[in-house]
């Protein structure tokens, strides 16, 4: 069925389409066998969750991306620290981000990145940010949100440079063996979810959990509080039983508050207004 949609877009529609959206870029490759589609730019639908992928996915046509990764790891917490090409460096591996939720950043008073000239890492230093992470300061989040976004614009930025000399599957090879192939999860909590209004996905119990640990707990604990609820249960069943057991009388006590004591008190008494 690809086959024959690519044909009738060439035939039939190649001129009055701009673009073509991927939803997998595996299919680009199908593209070489219509010459009208080859020089339209390709908007890849198939997210890359790492930039190891985005350079897969260029390798193979994608021209314009969506990147969800960039928000995920912000909440978790973690600065991208990766550079396109690589910097040479006698070291192993290289980790893709640093997780600022690491009692490591405590005192450290340097930037997010080596180099890096983005807002954040001229104007604020790893220390603040951990800081502002652990008392979940909302501006935590968005200082690594403007890093780790100026991060991925200067990846692009040296990708287009290195496809401009010639040198992208050189530069690619050599990122892939530098840097390790995921990017780290974090460990800190992330900003209060939103989004109650979205109706809960099935599966495990452990999927169902809310994501972020609660703000407060109760004193006693939920089995302590469970058993109080129950007593207190208990106590208002056996005050509902006696009354319903009680007989309400004929003739209505005084002392409860009768039609006689109501008078004396005036409460009963009826003004009319004087003509």
């Amino acid at each position: 069925m690809q086959w024959e949609y690519l044909n009738r877009l060439a035939e039939d529609h190649a001129s009055d389409i701009s673009g073509l959206a991927m939803y997998s870029t595996d299919i680009i490759s199908d593209l070489a066998s219509h010459p009208e589609l080859t020089n339209l730019p390709r908007l890849s639908l198939d997210p890359p969750s790492t930039p190891h992928a985005i350079l897969r996915q260029i390798s193979l046509g994608a021209d314009v991306f969506t990147l969800p990764f960039i928000n995920a790891t912000s909440d978790a917490g973690v600065a991208l620290t990766f550079t396109f090409p690589p910097a040479e460096s006698s070291s192993g591996l290289l980790p893709l981000g640093e997780d600022l939720s690491d009692e490591k950043y405590t005192t450290l008073v340097q930037p997010l990145s080596e180099g890096c000239k983005c807002y954040t890492c001229t104007s604020h230093h790893a220390a603040y940010i951990h800081h502002l992470l652990s008392a979940r300061e909302m501006l935590g989040w968005t200082l690594l949100q403007i890093h780790n976004h100026f991060t991925v614009t200067r990846f692009f930025t040296s990708i287009r440079a290195s496809l401009a000399e010639g040198t992208f599957q050189r530069d690619s090879v050599a990122f892939q063996t530098r840097y390790e192939v995921s990017i780290p999860a974090g460990t800190g909590e992330r900003p209060r979810a939103r989004g109650y209004h979205f109706k809960s996905e099935g599966g495990k119990e452990s999927d169902r959990k809310k994501r972020n640990r609660k703000g407060w707990e109760k004193l006693g604990g939920d089995e302590e509080d469970a058993t109080k609820v129950l007593e207190i249960n208990g106590d208002l069943e056996k005050v509902r039983l006696e009354k319903d057991l009680t007989e309400t009388p004929a003739v209505p006590d005084e002392v409860d508050g009768g039609a006689k004591e109501l008078a004396d008190h005036g409460l009963g008494e009826v003004t009319k207004d004087k003509e």
